[in-house]
């Protein structure tokens, strides 16, 4: 939420994380003089360069839960929608549902 909404601070696996790089590159870009990431006042850094580090970043997918909601109306007919009964599944920009993975010995 504080990568999505550029406010307050991270911790050093977070962009690591979502950026594919290990959390000693974190580490030591967070230690250059006019590095990416701008130090948080908690040991972390501040959510906003990360975003901002992040946007940059080759294959890092921003959250689209901010995103407006889709026209439910198909063909001429309006589905009916009952708000309780509604499940928010989170989904990648492709598409794809995030969903339980079986692994093997599970």
């Amino acid at each position: 939420m504080a990568i999505d909404f550029g406010e307050g601070e991270v911790d050093l696996r977070s962009p690591a994380v979502l950026g594919s790089v290990s959390e000693g590159r974190v580490r030591n870009l967070l230690s250059e003089t006019d590095g990416p990431f701008e130090p948080g006042s908690d040991g972390g850094i501040k959510a906003l360069s990360a975003a901002s580090w992040l946007q940059k970043k080759k294959g890092y997918l921003a959250s689209i839960w901010q995103e407006e909601e889709p026209d439910f109306k198909e063909a001429g007919k309006t589905a009916d929608i009952v708000p309780e009964k509604m499940i928010f599944v989170p989904v990648t920009r492709d598409g794809s549902m995030f969903t339980p993975v079986r692994h093997h010995g599970q």
